[in-house]
């Protein structure tokens, strides 16, 4: 680790003269000349664990060391520090100025943090009087759910500290939520999980009850053979807002689930998709599709306004192969808002109709003021299928100006996509 270095002359005073004692060349003197205090700038510890800061001094005084808050991480008097609960803290060195030496000191900035599925118990039991409760994972942490695990009721937050260094959650079950919920550069790995990654709680509620957000930042999501966001028929909840961002979800598709399900239950009153990939194995042509409300309450009946999509710069594959992309049954579909724009469709839909799968018919898609679909590329089974989705008499609104071009993929089951002749799309791709 890093070192945070103070030098007071000393050092380069003995290698000068060649002596390799500073004790010595500074004993005989009436003024102290220097002192040498080191420790680990920066320090991760698991909540419950103990790890040395590496301290290193060279003077004759005794070394204290301090916590700027014991709460959060205690230090023994040998600069071993033990994390209690996450946050952060300051670990000082300070080594006392005797007559060879001047005082000096050190700071380590320690991270307590979550290591394992034990420490995510403890951690969550730590904060579960908490409205709020932030869960900082440690850089390439491996996490499994401990047995038993339940989210209390309060807005949850796991994220990795380092962004570069994600740590990887293994599931088994589900998030079951009662509140707001986010995932930030995460790693999710699903292979084991037999149900939806997030489920709402059954509250037994007969009022509506709001979830503020659920969200996805920066999350890798591999191996789901159910929903990612399942409303659980929790028919009188509204989840304000869904965020996926700059994300990669891919689903086996063997179960035939929607990505987000909301079918015979509450609804989402703003869904937002940006930067992101969501893709099924081609080789299990039957994902369930994107989004399903089937019979589910509109928006508008909740508090009168309506529902708005938003998808942009992102790769929908295979997940709704020869099936409506989006299910939305109700036969007055005026209160739905879609902004689609800068992404690539590859085998979404029935062939030639996306845009009347998002919209559930052309009429509707047609008489829908807030429709606005503009520079997608839509391909199925390898053929650019742009002219057969120019449908009805609205071939020059903006939801036809749509790009030319047919997507390669190099290895499309594992969600690894290269595009060609367009630049629509999702960044991770590689030329």
């Amino acid at each position: 680790m890093k070192k945070r270095n103070i030098f007071v002359g000393a050092l380069m005073v003995c290698a000068m003269v060649g002596i390799t004692s500073c004790n010595e060349l500074g004993a005989g003197y009436d003024n102290p000349i220097g002192s040498y205090m080191t420790v680990d700038e920066q320090v991760f510890v698991g909540v419950g664990k103990t790890v040395s800061i590496n301290p290193s001094t060279i003077s004759d005084g005794n070394v204290l060391y301090t916590s700027s808050d014991e709460t959060v991480a205690t230090v023994d008097p040998h600069g071993n520090v033990t994390g209690h609960k996450c946050g952060a803290v300051q670990i000082t060195a300070s080594v006392e100025e005797t007559k060879g030496y001047y005082a000096s000191k050190a700071v380590s900035n320690v991270q307590v943090c979550v290591e394992d599925g034990e420490q995510l118990a403890i951690e969550l039991k730590n904060q579960k009087d908490y409205g709020w409760i932030g869960v900082p994972l440690a850089p390439d942490a491996k996490i499994e759910l401990p047995k038993g695990l339940t989210l209390p009721a309060s807005t949850v937050n796991f994220y990795s500290i380092d962004e570069d260094k994600p740590a990887t959650i293994k599931v088994d079950r589900s998030f079951v939520i009662q509140n707001s919920f986010q995932l930030s550069a995460v790693n999710v790995d699903a292979s084991e999980l037999t149900k939806p990654l997030i489920q709402l709680a059954k509250t037994g509620s007969e009022s509506i009850y709001n979830i503020g957000y659920i969200e996805f930042y920066n999350v890798t999501v591999k191996d789901l053979k159910y929903q990612l966001i399942d409303a659980n028929k929790e028919a009188n909840c509204l989840v304000n807002n869904i965020y996926i961002n700059n994300s990669v979800i891919g689903i086996d598709g063997t179960n035939k689930k929607p990505v987000i399900d909301f079918n015979q239950a509450g609804n989402y009153a703003n869904l937002s998709v940006y930067n992101s990939t969501i893709y099924a194995n081609p080789a299990l042509a039957v994902a369930g599709g994107f989004i399903k409300t089937q019979q589910a309450k509109k928006i508008n009946d909740y508090f009168g306004t309506n529902q708005n999509t938003n998808i942009g710069y992102c790769t929908f594959y295979n997940i709704s192969y020869n099936q409506n992309f989006c299910t939305q049954v109700e036969n007055n579909k005026s209160w739905l808002n879609y902004s689609i724009y800068n992404n690539i469709f590859v085998n979404c839909g029935k062939k030639g109709e996306l845009l009347k799968a998002l919209g559930g018919n052309a009429s509707n898609v047609q008489k829908n003021s807030s429709w606005w679909v503009n520079n997608n590329l839509f391909n199925f089974d390898g053929e650019d299928t742009r002219e057969q989705e120019l449908v009805g008499d609205y071939e020059s609104a903006d939801a036809m100006n749509s790009r030319y071009g047919v997507v390669k993929f190099k290895d499309a089951a594992n969600g690894d996509f290269t595009q060609s002749d367009t630049w629509v799309g999702d960044p991770r791709w590689r030329e």
